[in-house]
């Protein structure tokens, strides 16, 4: 045993210069960015079998990079020029990297960047961030979106749509515009206010890998509006098999 090493699927980035620079994030309580973006995030790998560790955002280096098929952004808002080239690099000799929430708005200063990491790595060319929890659902027959669990409809059921279907929701959530290059799995529901139709899940092949853009961080639970319900959101498993089926092998 004491030359085993641990099996690490997943690289979820601790983001420091988020944590400094992000002014609109709250220091401490259960929101501050840790607890409910990236623990989070390592939360839905943990629950669905996919290990993962903790990557410090200072050592974002290609050859770190390298051991890990999946490499998580839990609304890194903030993100240094060299780690964005480091990430760039990587997805392009065939790592799976997975964008949620809103991603590199931000140096690792806190000043405006000009959006070409978005384009380049998810085929987004904005990202607004609108907040709350809102609802999302797919635009096709995706894989990530086979086999999830039905509620019931004491629960879960909207008498005003007449059907009984999964909830998936998103928490933090940001306003994506996607630049055409990318495949949109799911979009944000009708109803939601401005994200109303806007890209909640992406896919874009860049070079041997893919760039993942999940429009916010995906929610354990989810408010039913309509009936004021609190119900059991299945984002998470949505995404985790969205995560499997590209990295799986």
């Amino acid at each position: 045993f004491e030359r085993t090493e641990p099996v690490v699927f997943a690289g979820v980035v601790d983001s420091l210069e988020t944590q400094c620079y992000d002014e609109g994030l709250p220091a401490r309580g259960r929101e501050n960015w840790r607890l409910s973006r990236m623990f989070s995030m390592g939360q839905m790998a943990a629950h669905y079998g996919l290990p993962h560790g903790y990557l410090p955002s200072s050592k974002l280096s290609p050859e770190l990079l390298e051991q890990y098929p999946v490499v998580i952004l839990p609304n890194v808002s903030c993100l240094p020029s060299e780690s964005g080239d480091a990430l760039l690099e990587y997805v392009r000799n065939g790592g799976t990297l997975v964008a949620a929430g809103e991603t590199a708005t931000r140096d690792e200063t806190g000043s405006p960047l000009n959006g070409s990491f978005l384009a380049e790595a998810f085929g987004i060319t904005s990202c607004v961030p609108e907040g709350g929890t809102h609802a999302f659902s797919a635009t096709g027959e995706h894989e990530a979106f086979q086999g999830l669990p039905w509620p019931d409809e004491g629960t879960a059921w909207d008498p005003w749509k007449g059907e009984n279907l999964p909830v998936l929701g998103l928490d933090l959530a940001v306003r994506a515009e996607a630049s055409g290059e990318e495949e949109v799995l799911a979009v944000f529901e009708e109803g939601e206010g401005p994200l109303a139709g806007h890209p909640a899940v992406t896919v874009k092949r860049v070079g041997e890998g893919c760039g993942v853009f999940v429009a916010g961080i995906p929610s354990r639970w989810f408010i039913r509006k309509p009936v004021g319900t609190n119900v059991l959101s299945f984002s998470r498993q949505v995404v985790a098999q969205l995560i499997l089926s590209l990295a799986g092998d």
